[in-house]
C-alpha cells in the first residue's frame, strides 16, 4: 500500500472509496490511451494512478467492513471477501486472456477497463448514496478501525476498573498490615 495507504488511514471510509474510484476511473482512461497510443509515459501514469487507487479502495473497504462488522464477525467477512476478490480477478484475467489472444490486446484490455470503471461507478454510488451509519459493534463509532479505538477501548476499561475498586475501598475499612479486612 506504500504512502497513499498511510495517508488514506487518516481519511474518513467514504472519502477514500469516493476518491479511489474516482482515481481508478481516470486510470483506466489512461490505461485505454496508453494501450491504444502505444504510450509508455501514459502507461507509467496509468499504473501510478491504479496502485494509488487500489490503496485507497482497499483503505477505506476496510474501514468500512471494521465499522460495520462485529468484531467476532470481522476474520470470517474479510476472509469470504479475500476469496471472492481472487476468484473473480482470476476469472476476469482467463477471460481477458482469451479475449486477447482471439482478438488482440487492444480489445481486450477496453473491455477489462470498461469492466473496472463499471464496477468504480457502483463503488460511487454505494458509497454516496448509503448513509454513514455503524451498526452495532464493539468499535466506538467516534473512530475509525485503528490503534486510537484500542487506546480509547482499554481506557473506557481501565476507568471502569478503577471505578470497580474504589467503590470496594469505600465498602471496606483499610486495617494496618496483618489485621483482615473489615465490611462497614
Amino acid at each position: 500500500m506504500g504512502t497513499i495507504g498511510i495517508i488514506s488511514r487518516t481519511l474518513s471510509p467514504r472519502v477514500a472509496l469516493i476518491v479511489g474510484a474516482l482515481v481508478s476511473c481516470l486510470a483506466m482512461v489512461l490505461l485505454i490511451l496508453a494501450v491504444n497510443f502505444r504510450d509508455l509515459v501514459v502507461y507509467l501514469l496509468a499504473t501510478a494512478a491504479a496502485g494509488g487507487a487500489y490503496s485507497l479502495l482497499f483503505v477505506g473497504g476496510l474501514q468500512v467492513i471494521s465499522m460495520a462488522a462485529a468484531e467476532t464477525n470481522r476474520g470470517g467477512i474479510l476472509s469470504a471477501l479475500y476469496l471472492l476478490s481472487y476468484l473473480s480477478m482470476g476469472a476476469l484475467a482467463l477471460v481477458l486472456g482469451a479475449i486477447a489472444t482471439t482478438r488482440g490486446l487492444s480489445l481486450a484490455v477496453d473491455l477489462g477497463a470498461a469492466t473496472i470503471i463499471l464496477m468504480n461507478v457502483a463503488t460511487l454510488v454505494l458509497a454516496t448514496t448509503t448513509p454513514a451509519t455503524v451498526s452495532p459493534s464493539t468499535v466506538p463509532p467516534s473512530c475509525t478501525w485503528s490503534i486510537e479505538c484500542w487506546q480509547e477501548e482499554s481506557d473506557e476499561v481501565l476507568t471502569s476498573k478503577l471505578r470497580e475498586l474504589v467503590e470496594s475501598k469505600n465498602r471496606r475499612r483499610w486495617c494496618q498490615p496483618g489485621q483482615f479486612l473489615r465490611s462497614r
